[in-house]
């Protein structure tokens, strides 16, 4: 197999030893192996190049994908001068390409689709609902509903984030494989359409609050989307929601001085205070930006956990409940790349 691409002055062309096969079909994993040759001219008139000899890997599961180039050796040719450095032969690229594939697959392979399923608490954060469009904050009632037929289906269990707090603070017993929902911002269109789909599936989320916009649209977005009213929040089927606390103007807290993020807790409290809401002592920061050193303005408000993004799965131990872990879901992930995020918490391979 031989494929010809120029750039500038060089040519760059795949060798003759290629493997090429899937396995894994389960998760539709392809891995591709191919001996690489990358000419170089020295010159414009083609006298003088370099011919680099290695390897090129590449494996790919649906949206996942990591390429790797190896140098194996350099020889160079002339053909003035017919000078030449060493160059493999058949026998030694084959045994060049096993080793590579040995190492990259313990190596590389692995991080992703052969590690263990990490044990602990996963939390997904989603945003906004819709019955046709999707965005990466939004989701249509379509997905929401394939999302928890597919969680029900493989045993994991709808939790409440007070049962996470109940879990790190008073160590209290969760159910195997818990799950936690959570909704950001408070959008009316969760309370309207993905309400009778979480009831569908007796599933539990927690709506996370930004209190100076109930009523409103999410300004903070320069966006028109409508927020829920006081009187909706009021009248929450609380068998199947519960309220969070994510801020009071929606402040990226990253930004922000400890007296200022005190000064916005505070405000976010006294809404649900003052307007006889119940509410669930933990925090989501708007736009995951999670502060250094600001614990102590949470505990002074009673705030007992935080969320930022951070796409990974809680550990049942943590130091830190300040800076827990969620999921970011979104309407333009397919299908295979959600249960790839439910499972390992992200999509892209870390080496």
């Amino acid at each position: 197999m031989h494929s010809n691409f120029f750039l500038s002055q060089s040519q760059f062309r795949y060798g003759q030893f290629t493997t090429s096969f899937t396995f894994a079909p389960e998760c539709n994993l392809n891995y591709t192996l191919r001996w690489v040759v990358l000419r170089y001219y020295w010159n414009t008139d083609d006298t003088d190049w370099a011919d680099f000899h290695g390897f090129f890997f590449e494996i790919q599961e649906k949206s996942v994908k990591i390429r790797l180039i190896g140098v194996i050796s350099v020889p160079i040719v002339s053909k003035t001068t017919r000078r030449k450095v060493y160059k493999p032969n058949t026998q030694q690229k084959m045994f060049f390409l096993t080793i590579a594939s040995t190492i990259l697959f313990a190596f590389g392979v692995q991080k992703m689709w052969f590690m263990p399923i990490p044990k602990g608490i996963r939390v997904l954060m989603y945003h906004k609902i819709s019955v046709h469009e999707k965005s990466d904050l939004t989701i249509t009632c379509e997905q929401l509903d394939s999302h928890l037929n597919y969680l029900q289906k493989n045993d994991y269990q709808f939790i409440t984030t007070q049962q996470v707090i109940d879990f790190y603070v008073h160590q209290k017993t969760l159910p195997p494989n818990p799950i936690l929902l959570t909704f950001d911002d408070g959008y009316e269109n969760v309370f309207q359409d993905a309400y009778p789909i979480l009831k569908k599936y007796d599933a539990k989320a927690t709506l996370f609050i930004t209190t100076a916009f109930v009523g409103g649209i999410n300004a903070w977005d320069r966006g028109n989307d409508k927020i829920t009213t006081l009187e909706q929040l009021k009248k929450l089927d609380t068998a199947i929601f519960e309220l969070g606390l994510h801020s009071h103007h929606h402040q990226n807290y990253k930004q922000l001085s400890l007296q200022q993020i005190e000064n916005d807790l505070q405000t976010n409290i006294d809404f649900f205070k003052n307007n006889h809401l119940n509410y669930t002592p933990a925090f989501a920061y708007p736009y995951g930006g999670c502060p250094k050193n600001a614990a102590p303005a949470f505990k002074k408000w009673g705030i007992q956990m935080a969320f930022r993004i951070g796409n990974k799965v809680n550990h049942f131990k943590t130091n830190d409940l300040y800076a827990l872990k969620r999921i970011d879901v979104k309407g333009t992930d397919d299908f295979d790349t959600f249960k790839l995020k439910v499972k390992k918490g992200r999509t892209k391979l870390i080496l």
